[in-house]
């Protein structure tokens, strides 16, 4: 029948080579299993007169037009008389490769025959279909199988792509965002193609029918509170899958993951059970949305996930290596020259006399979330300088001693930093000078005591409520006196 077709995709097609004219040794019958995937028996066959391994089911009538090949009656072929009544074989069955007495025509025709296809969700993220499954099995092709051209009409309720190989397959998906919604539609089919200067062509209707649900019971859901993460500049940080989603029931394997990430965060998805984070110049927070797929098409909605990026020096990875290094007294400390020339420090405390109070929150990167305690903080091992006490809160007031280190000497803290909010550490390592100057409480003679030659510095500082403030250092470059 010929038609004005609409909009379709199209492209050429080959027929796959099969066997459906004569039953193989064994078989009873043989409708071509197109109940599932087109010429894959499988249990889904079952039920139509013909089972899946080709055997008649009982109560079957063996008659003409009931679609099942039976020899025995002398068929030499059986479409199921599908015209214009489908079971009810007339003259109008002839015509198409098979009478209505199912006999083999010998006249070369090509026709293809209506189909009813159905999917659900357990198709995901694709229905795989042959458009040469709608060919008649015992047609005789007017032409070569190798230039049959099948066109589709275009659908509103599916996204068909166009054959993907040169078997006329085509992979059906529903519009529907992420499957959730059953739908259906009829569309036209047509098949062409030329023999001398002859054109063929025949059309019939594939109904399509996407029936929604699932079989698995399983579902992926966000944690209830959103996870935190502290990046590390250089270091790629492995983050399980179930510490930023709930999995519950038969959901699947996991085989895709969408994220939202800008380019100061990269993210590598290291499925089905993790993905790992690295910092490429973040500073801050950042809030990046991360969205699950499994293969059985079980999906998450895009759950969030907090980075922050400490930003010190002296937490890179490259730094990790100078506290491996022999520890031994200043001055050219291993330790503190591997931290120098790496550029692991991060700022500097002037350590003074009698001692140098200090507070952590003046020493971390700007921004650093606040909700930390101090795990450790302590000097270079053997360099002489003492911190009391060794942790803290974030309030606590450590007190650095240099009564022993002389005049100039360089060296380095290291102050380990717990995160309550992102369950990790942070680092930083600020540099240490001594400066030796101590006036004292005693009244001195100021030309024999108090005489500064030479360039020095001093500082001092004072307390109120608990709260340090810092005086100085003062330079001087000349002469001068000091009294208390």
């Amino acid at each position: 029948m010929q038609r004005n077709m609409p909009t379709r995709t199209r492209n050429n097609t080959r027929m796959r080579k099969r066997n459906t004219r004569t039953l193989e040794p064994g078989e009873q019958c043989d409708d071509r299993c197109l109940n599932g995937i087109p010429y894959v028996c499988e249990p889904v066959d079952n039920g139509d007169g013909c089972d899946q391994f080709c055997m008649l089911e009982p109560g079957v009538i063996p008659r003409c037009g009931n679609g099942i090949l039976e020899p025995q009656l002398g068929e030499e072929c059986d479409d199921g008389c599908q015209a214009p009544v489908a079971g009810i074989c007339d003259a109008a069955d002839d015509g198409d490769g098979c009478n209505s007495t199912c006999q083999l025509e010998p006249t070369p025709v090509l026709n293809i025959e209506d189909r009813t296809i159905s999917f659900d969700y357990s198709a995901y993220p694709g229905y795989e279909y042959n458009l040469t499954t709608m060919l008649s099995p015992y047609a005789i092709l007017p032409c070569d199988p190798s230039i049959l051209d099948f066109e589709i009409e275009a659908s509103t309720n599916f996204e068909i792509t166009s054959p993907i190989d040169p078997f006329g397959t085509i992979i059906i998906v529903p519009s529907a965002p992420d499957w959730t919604t059953p739908t259906s539609e009829i569309l036209e089919v047509l098949v062409r193609c030329q023999a001398g200067s002859v054109w063929y062509q025949d059309t019939a209707m594939l109904s399509i029918t996407y029936t929604g649900g699932s079989p698995f019971q399983g579902s992926i859901t966000c944690e209830p509170i959103t996870p935190n993460y502290m990046l590390h500049e250089g270091v790629d940080l492995s983050i399980d899958l179930d510490e930023v989603f709930e999995f519950q029931g038969d959901y699947g394997i996991v085989n895709e993951l969408d994220e939202s990430s800008s380019f100061r965060i990269i993210i590598t998805p290291n499925l089905p059970s993790s993905f790992s984070a690295r910092s490429n110049g973040l500073v801050g927070t950042e809030t990046v949305q991360i969205k699950l797929r499994t293969d059985r098409g079980v999906f998450s909605d895009y759950c969030p996930v907090i980075f922050f990026s400490f930003n010190a020096n002296c937490d890179k990875e490259e730094c990790d290596a100078c506290f491996n290094l022999p520890a031994q007294s200043p001055p050219n400390h291993p330790q503190y020259v591997c931290l120098r020339d790496n550029d692991c420090l991060d700022s500097e405390i002037l350590v003074l006399n009698p001692y140098t109070p200090v507070r952590v929150p003046n020493l971390v990167p700007s921004g650093t979330p606040s909700n930390y305690r101090i795990d450790l903080f302590t000097s270079l091992q053997n360099d002489d300088f003492n911190v009391t006490p060794d942790s803290g809160d974030k309030d606590q007031v450590f007190k650095i001693n240099g009564s022993k280190v002389a005049h100039g000497v360089e060296s380095a803290a290291v102050i380990d930093l717990w995160f309550y909010d992102y369950a990790t550490t942070g680092r930083i390592c600020p540099k240490l000078t001594r400066l030796d100057f101590d006036i004292g409480e005693q009244i001195y003679d100021p030309v024999t005591d108090l005489l500064i030659t030479g360039t020095r510095a001093i500082t001092g500082y004072y307390e109120i409520v608990g709260v340090v403030i810092s005086k100085g250092p003062y330079l001087f470059t000349a002469k001068v006196w000091l009294r208390e």
